[in-house]
């Protein structure tokens, strides 16, 4: 509920509209959910704004604008910035066929990412950070397997990331059954299975919009509709080689566009 003194909450996904005890308007639900104590939260980290005089590249100088009587003026740039002392957990996933290289993989994590930084400003001693004990471990059919047995016949499969769909869309089971027989394929190394579709109970999601930089182009990447992170879908009548498929989606692959950004990254439960 938005009135704090009254404090209610529901997790439904039928949850009305209006709070029942007081008539305030509900938020909605948090986006992300600690894997520990199982807290929602809209923002897993802590973030505070910096400014600071903006600088002239080509000139190496402080950076001006003419204002209307013909002056002069600095200018001013201000950066959202992650507090220190926050922590990720990072997996990175390597083609089979790109094996013997995992050992190079994690020293460049360790020591190479780690002088580099990681965001805007580097120049100015932002975005250094520190990688610990990167370990590599071989995903096989068997830890899939392992995973997949603990489902069971219905999950709840939670947005870990922005999902990518067109204009105006939600996401469709035929998107999903798509990418659970591309992952299964890449996991258990055989043709795309011929999977029995679930039903979608329920459904709880928001949409956002993506952008960023694209390298490629230098230039501003244009702005694609998704779904939010913490969205939740409900999925009933799941069977044993669905489960498998599921599961070999939410460790080796993702959903929609942009996968190599991070996108489309699911959780079952």
């Amino acid at each position: 509920c938005r009135n704090h003194q009254c404090n209610y909450s529901i997790d439904d996904y039928s949850a009305p509209l209006d709070c029942p005890q007081c008539g305030r308007a509900l938020r909605p639900a948090p986006r992300y959910e600690c894997s520990k104590c199982g807290k929602g939260t809209d923002l897993p980290v802590s973030t505070f704004r910096a400014t600071m005089t903006s600088i002239d590249r080509d000139n190496s100088t402080v950076s001006y604008v003419t204002d209307s009587e013909g002056e002069r003026r600095g200018t001013l740039h201000t950066l959202e910035l992650i507090e220190a002392g926050a922590q990720f957990k990072v997996q990175v996933l390597l083609n089979p066929d790109a094996e013997e290289h995992a050992p190079l993989m994690a020293r460049l994590l360790e020591q190479a990412l780690s002088d580099e930084g990681v965001g805007a400003a580097k120049s100015r001693g932002l975005g250094k950070l520190k990688t610990t004990s990167p370990t590599v471990t071989r995903l096989s059919p068997e830890i899939i397997q392992k995973r997949s047995d603990e489902l069971k016949d219905q999950v709840v499969m939670r947005l870990l990331s922005p999902l990518i769909v067109g204009r105006g869309e939600h996401l469709r089971i035929e998107t999903l059954m798509e990418a659970a027989r591309r992952a299964y394929s890449q996991v258990f190394r055989m043709g795309k299975p011929s999977l029995k579709e679930p039903r979608l109970a329920a459904e709880r999601f928001r949409f956002t919009t993506y952008g960023g930089w694209s390298l490629k182009e230098n230039r501003r990447r244009r702005l694609s509709q998704a779904i939010e992170p913490g969205s939740t879908y409900q999925l009933v009548n799941i069977d044993t080689e669905l489960r498998g498929a599921l599961t070999a989606l939410e460790q080796c692959y993702a959903i929609g566009g942009y996968k190599t950004h991070g996108c489309g990254q699911i959780l079952m439960k």
